[in-house]
């Protein structure tokens, strides 16, 4: 059953799962599943901030919405980050229901360090340690 009302922690242990994923993919030659898992995991990061207000989003454009209302308006988060979301939420849509991504392993490369400077944005308003990133498990492994 589908919880739309995660806590900030699971929403970033999701976050933190699916950018660990997008680096199996990526290293497999599976550029298309990175795509997709990349854009989650920054979709996952930007839910954890929006549920620690309080707030719940039960769509990815009241998700989009509501982030740059509170936090790249308010100048907690740059607007590049804003960017990379609608990069990304396109580069997703391409993989979904396109033929083919046009982005090559270095483009992955990059949107990968980007995202994951976003997370380390994201534990540091939320007050989350990030440790090992991701242990054996997949799990995120600090403390929170």
């Amino acid at each position: 059953m589908k919880n739309p009302k995660k806590t900030p922690a699971e929403e970033f242990e999701h976050a933190e799962r699916n950018l660990g994923e997008t680096r199996f993919a990526v290293q497999n030659g599976y550029v298309s599943m990175g795509v997709r898992t990349l854009y989650y995991a920054l979709f996952h990061y930007a839910k954890a901030l929006i549920h620690d207000t309080g707030l719940y989003t039960s769509s990815h454009k009241q998700t989009g919405i509501q982030f740059r209302k509170l936090f790249v308006k308010e100048r907690k988060v740059s607007g590049e980050v804003s960017d990379l979301f609608d990069e990304l939420f396109d580069a997703r849509q391409q993989a979904d229901y396109g033929y083919f991504v046009d982005l090559t392993e270095e483009d992955m490369h990059s949107y990968i360090r980007q995202v994951d400077a976003f997370g380390d944005i994201t534990a540091r308003l939320l007050g989350f340690e990030r440790l090992d990133r991701l242990n054996k498990t997949g799990k995120y492994d600090g403390e929170v």
